[in-house]
């Protein structure tokens, strides 16, 4: 996997902040996905597109305007994705633009996402993800929200999507559900979302450094099934 992180220090009068639009202006017109967090870390604003993402993709209860004025921290529970969204936003508050591609799969589909994470005007720090790329496939039942569930946790990265499949080898979906037999399961394994070690190891030493290494952005593995 191909894992791409850039960090960048805008200057103001460079057309390239304007590029990232962290203004802080009505942005539901915008056609990528914003969220806005505040000094407290607190979600103060989503946009029009988070809630049809959200509506689209199985997951009303986050588009409920009740999340609103929550913590972050309450939708971010595993410590090591914690970790590293607290270096993002430290970044961000340093008034450093990140950017990095991340995979947020459906039951059907395979998406590549970019999110560029940067400081607005007002000192709120904006999340911004577009839709990089899309694959159909054939439906998966392990990312299915309302399929029969066990006790036993099944491990998923939240950043490349692959599935734990035991002696730190993680696999796509295609190829983790024959190696661990779940198509002969009555009930499916809980999801429990993590950060698989290549992923963390990867994006943690692009962070330690100002301007970080600009690599090749994630692509797709065709699944060897």
């Amino acid at each position: 996997m191909q894992f791409r992180c850039s960090v960048d220090t805008p200057d103001t009068k460079n057309p390239i902040f304007s590029k990232y639009a962290f203004h802080s202006t009505d942005m539901n017109d915008n056609p990528n996905i914003l969220y806005r967090i505040n000094e407290r870390d607190e979600i103060v604003f989503v946009n029009d597109e988070w809630m049809r993402f959200a509506c689209e993709n199985d997951a009303p209860e986050l588009a409920a305007r009740e999340f609103l004025n929550r913590s972050l921290w309450d939708f971010i529970t595993d410590d090591t994705v914690r970790e590293i969204y607290r270096k993002l936003i430290e970044k961000a508050r340093a008034n450093q633009i990140v950017s990095f591609d991340f995979r947020c799969d459906a039951p059907d589909w395979r998406r590549l996402l970019e999110m560029t994470v940067g400081l607005c005007e007002d000192g709120n720090v904006q999340f911004e993800t577009c839709v990089v790329r899309r694959e159909k496939r054939i439906r998966q039942d392990v990312f299915e929200k309302d399929f029969p569930r066990g006790e036993s946790i099944l491990n998923v990265c939240s950043w490349c999507n692959k599935i734990d499949t035991g002696g730190k080898n993680w696999k796509e979906v295609e190829e983790a559900v024959l190696t661990l037999a779940l198509f002969v399961r009555n009930e499916l394994p809980q999801l429990s979302h993590g950060m698989c070690s290549p992923c963390y190891q990867k994006i943690s030493e692009q962070l330690q450094n100002r301007t970080a290494e600009k690599s090749r952005a994630t692509h797709y593995e065709t699944p060897s099934v």
